[in-house]
């Protein structure tokens, strides 16, 4: 195994501030790929190939490194929800979430010259009802841009959360449990 720091593949800050905790060192590159969803794959299979595809982009430039990329996607029903295009989009998807359940996965792939990791984690969330002037307010503090489902759980938007079923931390978009795991026990 080499001994550079593992590069977490992530332009997210907040990302950046939970894998901290590991205390394992580490650098950030942003990866550079295409984040459309395929509507013919199921959700995990998005947020695992995303995932694989950030961190694959990232590996390529540094293929002596561990890699770690994760993609986080909200599904509630049959739709995928990934990144709010503009604040109607964000009032949109903010609205289908509305006293509903829904399901976030956050797949993750760790990569090396030796070993790939590949896999997701999942919780089910479930809203309390909004009111279209909490839905507006929260979209004018712009909080949620650059997040699926248009909210972050560790920021204003939760205390629209009524109940998390599941890893709490794939809701977050890092799920620093698994993720340890991995690292702890690499493939030989």
């Amino acid at each position: 195994m080499s001994d550079r720091p593992l590069i977490l593949a992530s332009g997210s800050k907040r990302r950046r501030v939970l894998f901290k905790t590991l205390d394992i060192p580490f650098e950030v590159v942003s990866p550079v790929v295409d984040e459309r969803l395929d509507a013919f794959s199921s959700p995990e299979e998005n947020a695992m190939r995303l995932a694989y595809e950030k961190a694959e982009s990232v590996f390529r430039k540094h293929p002596g490194s561990r890699v770690l990329g994760c993609d986080t996607i909200v599904a509630v029903g049959d739709e995928m929800l990934g990144k709010p295009e503009n604040d109607d989009d964000a009032k949109r998807m903010l609205n289908m979430l509305s006293g509903r359940t829904h399901a976030v996965i956050t797949g993750c792939a760790l990569l090396s010259p030796h070993e790939e990791h590949i896999f997701f984690r999942k919780a089910d969330v479930t809203f309390f009802p909004l009111t279209e002037e909490e839905i507006d307010a929260y979209v004018k503090t712009k909080e949620p841009f650059g997040k699926a489902g248009a909210y972050a759980l560790q920021e204003r938007a939760g205390a629209f959360i009524d109940t998390v079923n599941g890893d709490v931390f794939a809701v977050i978009g890092l799920p620093i449990g698994k993720i340890r795991e991995c690292l702890r026990n690499p493939l030989k």
